[in-house]
């Protein structure tokens, strides 16, 4: 998925997959992947599913820069299981950070709104909510950064009633 207004050839991508066995990280590319064999989606049949996609444009992403499961226990209102996000800090010349993030509209809580998703950075003792926009057709939520993240931890969570962090991206 490219970011806007940035050339896709100018963005690196990493996702991370589950199915029913334990996430793989697939292999990053320095512009978007395309397969025949996943849907729009990202799903290929029913069993697999992207759980965290993120697209960097920058002028170096090392190849330590990666995704995968954080040990770190979810926060309450969390509708994904947490992300973490490796070498960052480390990036030379960030233009921008995507973050995607499937969740599950079955754990909203009762009464909430489906749109009331946010992408969440996880601190020892908080989650921190950003600007955020949600695909009800795909299940997922999206936040775009500019700078790199000040902790390395994100989880899709219910988010707070406030018309800056929930909305649309164009």
């Amino acid at each position: 998925m490219p970011i806007p207004g940035y050339d896709p050839t100018d963005v690196h991508e990493i996702t991370l997959e589950y199915q029913d066995d334990p996430p793989t990280v697939l292999d990053s590319s320095s512009h978007e992947q395309n397969s025949d064999e996943r849907t729009e989606s990202g799903e290929s049949g029913d069993t697999v599913r992207d759980r965290a996609h993120v697209a960097v444009v920058a002028d170096r992403v090392p190849d330590s820069v990666s995704v995968r499961e954080s040990d770190l226990p979810a926060p309450a209102d969390a509708l994904t299981e947490p992300i973490e996000l490796v070498g960052f800090e480390v990036i030379d010349g960030l233009e921008a950070i995507q973050l995607t993030l499937a969740y599950d509209p079955a754990a909203l809580p009762p009464g909430a709104s489906p749109t009331d998703v946010a992408v969440g950075f996880q601190t020892r003792t908080e989650c921190e909510q950003v600007p955020s926009a949600v695909d009800l057709e795909r299940t997922t939520v999206t936040a775009i950064l500019t700078e790199p993240p000040a902790w390395g931890t994100v989880v899709a969570v219910h988010a707070v009633d406030d018309e800056e962090l929930v909305g649309r991206i164009e």
